[in-house]
């Protein structure tokens, strides 16, 4: 059993199965028909006038009278040229709402069939990371479904996307709002431009998650926190070469910030270390004296 539906006003009760079938039930408990709906589980079922819609791993909305004959069918696949599998679907005056396992919210207009997305979201996994454009009303996020995605915080929609090579981590803009950095759950990084969201640049010296990734201030160096407790600096103006890398924690580094004149990083661990480096130097500042009155340009430290 993967769905069911019971009509109140018709008296029916139906039921959808991991097979593709609809099973009309009798008051005694009893099945009185079968009909084979779908290819795969049927996930969705919902009452409407003088009849009920279906939907299922098929990718595929259906239209029944009560007496379980089909009225109509409708390829929501084909129709939104993506792999679609219905897992809600809710019908009211010639439109059909439909919920996807890919955390889209679809709409079906019945008389067209045109389909047009009303909302989407990240797959099931999770989100890991967000970042705030620093002059628009965008943001960026990443999870574990591999796909970077745009948010126009005016409208409450989805901007852009892009699948990038695994699931990510961390995501940050660059000062300026045109770049996009990406950290991944296998020690990479990759970069995209905003505009059209195409990867520039991509890297990796680390074998375990990209927690932390940051641009500094003066656009001139990346630094890369990584689950294998090392900070990686790459050289943004000629190709992200690889600088070197900071030592010092001994958990993953979480969190990342830049001094104002880009000279100073402070990196904060699951070790629930607060570590401050001179970028030039790489090297480890100690104490507080020397960075007590330094101006960050972020504060993103838990500790």
């Amino acid at each position: 059993l993967t769905s069911e539906l019971q009509n109140a006003v018709e008296g029916l009760c139906l039921t959808g199965s991991d097979i593709g079938n609809i099973y009309l039930w009798k008051r005694e408990e009893q099945i009185d028909m079968i009909v084979a709906a779908h290819k795969g589980s049927v996930y969705a079922l919902s009452t409407f006038v003088n009849g009920f819609a279906s939907g299922g791993k098929d990718g595929k909305v259906r239209m029944w009278n009560n007496d379980l004959d089909p009225l109509r069918t409708y390829d929501i696949s084909a129709a939104a040229m993506a792999e679609i599998v219905v897992k809600a679907v809710d019908q009211k005056q010639g439109v059909v709402l439909i919920g996807t396992a890919s955390s889209e919210i679809l709409q079906l207009d019945q008389d067209s069939g045109e389909v047009v997305t009303v909302t989407r979201g990240h797959k099931e996994g999770g989100v890991y990371a967000v970042a705030t454009h620093p002059t628009k009303a965008l943001y960026a996020s990443v999870g574990n479904d591999a796909v970077l995605r745009l948010w126009d915080l005016a409208n409450k929609r989805e901007w852009k996307r892009k699948q990038v090579e695994g699931p990510g981590r961390s995501v940050a803009f660059s000062p300026d709002g045109k770049l996009l950095a990406v950290g991944h759950h296998l020690g990479s990084w990759s970069i995209h431009r905003l505009d059209n969201m195409d990867e520039i640049a991509s890297g990796k010296d680390r074998k375990k998650a990209i927690w932390a990734i940051k641009f500094s201030p003066n656009l001139r160096f990346m630094a890369v926190g990584s689950e294998d407790a090392f900070i990686d600096l790459y050289d943004c103006v000629n190709d992200y070469d690889w600088l070197g890398a900071l030592q010092g924690h001994t958990g993953a580094v979480r969190e990342l910030d830049w001094s104002e004149d880009s000279r100073l990083l402070q990196s904060c661990g699951s070790d629930q270390d607060l570590l401050y480096w001179n970028v030039q130097d790489q090297t480890l500042i100690s104490g507080f004296e020397a960075t007590r009155n330094t101006s960050w340009d972020t504060w993103t430290s838990t500790v």
